[in-house]
């Protein structure tokens, strides 16, 4: 009987393909920052034939380990060449690649345990005491109790050694994967009480890689930096797997520092890197990070939360034209993108959905669908276009464009769900389209905006308030930097609307009876704000994103 060929997404398909054409071709270069002298050093070089042999060697270890078909194999550590090289072992053998923060503790840890019952875990030294705690706590959960079965844990420099010490498993041996094959699961913050896996299969993850070739317009022999943690989906797929496996150069830092990072631009001749916001400001202050002290660098790829206007005008000033992506881990990292070029109305939309991916609109209940309103219409006006986005299927009728409701996704790169967790899927799924948990809107032109997160949608008193509806008010004062409004616990009012200013340099902090004053001028009563801290810089989390339990943390610390 003969069967029908299937396409093979597969990481370690693409590696040897990559090898065969170009295999002294520069693949992974690491750099290990010393934090004394604020600079890199190059701690290892691999071309695409070392890079192919290690994952094979590796690909070997893990099935010396028992390790086969959905087993998952976690990797926590400082960024490294193999979070990359463990996933593409893993492609060989059909296991699971499952990357951790590095900064987790052990009781989240122990959680995750309970959800993807690792078989092996591979750990940096900073990291080898709570990855060895967690492994003996008890968690209690709804869905499972704590894994009967021990994974191994090895250490990263054990793991090399036991790489290099095993011969390659023959890529004769390596057979095709069906492209519905998970290949990785990424754990991402959320509204669950419990870890959320995003479950995302090999063709998810080419899909993802093939959004972002299609847009940015880069090449196999592209040369990017990483400085993002590889254990998110910005750092682990974004462009990094593609110019992994692809033919590509990818310089791996260990640790963020900016002089030291626009320095590595400059002499490894990047061309392409992702970071947020938060990272790119601060780079903005190295004086070299500049076009005409970076040459190559031509995509500057940032996003993982909005892109203040600001900061965008700040690395258009140093002659660098941002590309400003939305990408859900659940997406494989490609959602929308703003690229240079648009017109100047259209800045603080997120711009288009990527090629392979369709956005619509699901209305959620009891939410004010217009109480953002877009340039040139006011408040209770319906806009005069109207767009369909919503699909046929599940529409009851048009949505209006300009239409707030929550945005939904589908296409090739789309999760089909979270590992463990049908109640999760149940709620998120609904067909091939995916709740994202954001709010927003699609104007007439096409381009989506994003006002806010359906979760943090703050209920007081029964009425839901988008903080982002509030923070564009409270920026308006003078002297204030950034606003971020974020739902306090309150016994009478279930929620309390809470500000959380930045003030620039100099200015004086205003009281809460000023900012209630001011946005009272512009928002209706229960939406302006009954609690007030200024800081001196917003909290964020490992990963430079401000988070909702971050601000909520400024309150608790001031009760």
């Amino acid at each position: 009987m003969i069967t029908e060929p299937h396409a093979d997404f597969s990481a370690i398909h693409f590696l040897a393909l990559s090898a065969a054409r170009h295999a002294g071709r520069d693949n992974l270069i690491e750099l290990h920052l010393d934090p004394a002298a604020h600079t890199y050093s190059e701690a290892s070089r691999r071309t695409l034939a070392h890079s192919l042999d290690d994952a094979l060697r590796a690909a070997q270890v893990l099935l010396d380990w028992n390790v086969g078909p959905t087993c998952r194999v976690i990797i926590m550590a400082p960024n490294c060449a193999w979070h990359m090289l463990v996933h593409v072992a893993c492609s060989a053998i059909g296991a699971i690649t499952v990357p951790l923060d590095q900064h987790l503790q052990a009781g989240e840890l122990a959680a995750i345990l309970v959800n993807c019952e690792p078989d092996v875990i591979i750990c940096g030294d900073a990291q080898i005491d709570r990855v060895e705690r967690a492994t003996t706590l008890n968690i209690d959960t709804d869905n499972a109790s704590h894994p009967a079965r021990q994974p191994r844990v090895v250490t990263v420099d054990q793991w090399s050694r036991a790489v290099a010490e095993t011969s390659p498993l023959p890529l004769a041996d390596v057979a095709a994967l069906p492209a519905d094959t998970v290949g990785a699961i990424l754990y991402t913050s959320g509204t669950a009480a419990h870890p959320k896996g995003v479950t995302l299969t090999h063709e998810n993850l080419w899909w993802g890689t093939r959004n972002f070739r299609d847009v940015f317009e880069y090449g196999p022999r592209t040369v990017e930096a990483v400085s993002v943690p590889l254990s998110h989906i910005g750092g682990f797929n974004g462009t990094t797997l593609d110019l992994t496996i692809s033919g590509g150069t990818v310089i791996i830092v260990d640790a963020f520092h900016p002089a030291a990072l626009v320095e590595a631009l400059g002499s490894y001749q990047v061309e392409m890197m992702f970071a947020v916001p938060t990272m790119y400001r601060m780079m903005c202050q190295v004086p070299t990070f500049t076009s005409d002290g970076l040459s190559s660098f031509t995509r500057p790829l940032i996003g993982g939360a909005p892109v203040p206007a600001d900061l965008a005008a700040m690395l258009r000033e140093r002659g660098l034209e941002p590309f400003s992506v939305w990408g859900m881990t659940e997406q494989a990292a490609s959602g929308t993108c703003l690229v240079p070029g648009l017109p100047a109305d259209r800045s603080t939309t997120s711009g288009f959905p990527f090629p392979h991916t369709r956005i619509g609109i699901e209305m959620v209940d009891g939410l004010d669908a217009h109480a953002v309103p877009v340039e040139g219409t006011r408040a209770g006006e319906s806009p005069s276009s109207v767009a369909s986005v919503l699909p046929p299927s599940s529409r009851e009728g048009d949505i209006r464009a300009n239409t707030i409701g929550e945005l939904i996704c589908t296409g090739p790169s789309v999760t089909h769900g979270y590992w463990n967790d049908e109640e999760l899927n149940a709620a998120s799924l609904r067909g091939p389209w995916l709740r994202t948990g954001d709010l927003g809107f699609i104007d007439e032109g096409g381009f989506v905006h994003i006002v806010g997160r359906k979760v943090a949608t703050v209920n007081t008193g029964g009425e839901k308030v988008l903080p982002h509806e509030v923070e564009q008010v409270l920026t308006r004062m003078d002297g204030v930097r950034s606003a971020h409004v974020v739902g306090v616990p309150d016994v009478k009012w279930g929620e309390a609307v809470s500000a959380v200013l930045v003030m620039d340099e100099g200015c004086e902090a205003p009281s809460l009876h000023d900012v209630r004053e001011f946005a009272g001028r512009y928002l209706a009563r229960f939406k302006v704000p009954q609690r007030l801290a200024v800081v001196e810089s917003l909290p964020v989390s490992s990963n430079g994103k401000v988070t909702v339990c971050a601000l909520r943390a400024v309150f608790a610390q001031g009760d």
